[in-house]
C-alpha cells in the first residue's frame, strides 16, 4: 500500500480526525527520539525505513532485524487500516494499541535502528573492514551488558568507544591491527 493510497483510506474512514490526529513517539536506542503526528506521516516514516534498509546489501544478522521489525510495522499498519478504517473511537483506540502502537514502542528493546542513523555506517564500517570486532562495537553502541570474553569483543569495544560516530577516524582501525610487544618480564 502506498502512502497515497493510505490517504485515500483514511478520507473515506468513519473517524479521519482520529488517523490524522494519532501520535507515536519511536524511541530508538542510543537516546534517539522521534515524535510523528498522523498516520500518514508515521506511515511514510515506516517505509522510508524499509527503503533505506533494502539499499544495504549484506546486512549482519543484528542490523538485519531492523529492517524485519520495519516491515512488521508496515504490515501492522496496512492491517489496521484495512480493518478498522470504519470503526468508532473506542474501537480505534483499542486495536491501534494492541496491533500497531506495541510493536512500536518494542523498538528499544528490540534494538532497532534507523537506518541513517550514524551509528549504522559506523557499524558497517566495522562489519566490513573489521568483522570479528563488530559484536563488541555493536553491543557497545547500543549500550548492551556484555562480558568480553576474547580480544576481539574488547577492540569493538574500544573501537567504539573512541569511534566519533559522524566522522570515526580509520586511524582507529589501523592502530587495532597493531600488535603491541609486551617486554618478557623474568623474575629474579
Amino acid at each position: 500500500m502506498t502512502n497515497d493510497e493510505l490517504k485515500e483510506i483514511i478520507s473515506g474512514a468513519t473517524q479521519p480526525e482520529w488517523f490524522k490526529n494519532i501520535s507515536v513517539v519511536f524511541d530508538f536506542p542510543a537516546e534517539q527520539r522521534l515524535p510523528l503526528k498522523g498516520l500518514s506521516a508515521i506511515y511514510e516514516f515506516v517505509n522510508l525505513q524499509i527503503s533505506g534498509w533494502n539499499s544495504y546489501e549484506n546486512l549482519p544478522d543484528q542490523l538485519s532485524q531492523c529492517k524485519t521489525h520495519f516491515g512488521n510495522i508496515q504490515d501492522a499498519i496496512m492491517r489496521f487500516v484495512s480493518d478498522y478504517s470504519q470503526s468508532n473511537e473506542h474501537s480505534l483506540n483499542t486495536n491501534w494499541q494492541r496491533q500497531v502502537k506495541n510493536r512500536i514502542d518494542a523498538i528499544a528493546n528490540n534494538r532497532v535502528l534507523q537506518y541513517n542513523a550514524p551509528q549504522v555506517d559506523f557499524l558497517l564500517t566495522v562489519h566490513q573492514n573489521t568483522p570479528d570486532y563488530f559484536p563488541g562495537a555493536y553491543n557497545f553502541v547500543l549500550g548492551l551488558n556484555y562480558s568480553i570474553g576474547n580480544r576481539e569483543v574488547l577492540y569493538g569495544a574500544i573501537l567504539a568507544q573512541t569511534g566519533n560516530f559522524t566522522g570515526y577516524n580509520n586511524r582507529v582501525f589501523l592502530a587495532l591491527e597493531v600488535r603491541p610487544r609486551l617486554p618478557n618480564f623474568r623474575h629474579h
